[in-house]
């Protein structure tokens, strides 16, 4: 055997070599997109993911309780309002009221409902009660 022989031996050796590893490496990246893998390594990461946003979200819950409590029970008196507001319409008198008001005039209406809005920006403190008193609104002093 010559040496251009050799040469052209080892040659195809590497060459077969290089394509053994070139056909490997190209059915390990057809296996890794298969859909069967990917849904399976989708799932893990979407797992591992929400478990992180949960331990997350506890640990914010733990620390500001007071928040979510008022957020969960504002959020379920919204979507309870309508049945709320049947309850509430139910016990008062609305027909009464209503038939006073009319008998009385609008101004009768207007001053009660300025004698109201007084006494609770009353509560409110003194900026608040005079800035009523600027607005000149009825029921203010």
């Amino acid at each position: 055997m010559s040496r251009l022989e050799k040469d052209l031996a080892a040659a195809r050796a590497a060459r077969d070599a290089a394509q053994a590893e070139l056909t490997a490496r190209l059915g390990q990246a057809r296996a890794a997109v298969h859909p069967a893998r990917l849904a399976g390594r989708l799932k893990r990461e979407a797992g591992a993911r929400a478990q992180d946003i949960a331990g997350q979200a506890l640990e914010i819950a733990t620390d500001h309780r007071g928040i979510l409590v008022a957020t969960v029970s504002a959020t379920l008196m919204w979507l309870g309002r309508k049945q709320i507001g049947k309850l509430a319409t139910r016990h008062l008198p609305v027909e009464r009221y209503a038939a006073l008001a009319k008998s009385l005039g609008p101004q009768a209406l207007q001053g009660a409902r300025g004698k109201r809005l007084a006494r609770q920006v009353s509560l409110w403190g003194p900026r608040a009660w005079r800035l009523w008193k600027r607005l000149r609104l009825p029921g203010a002093r």
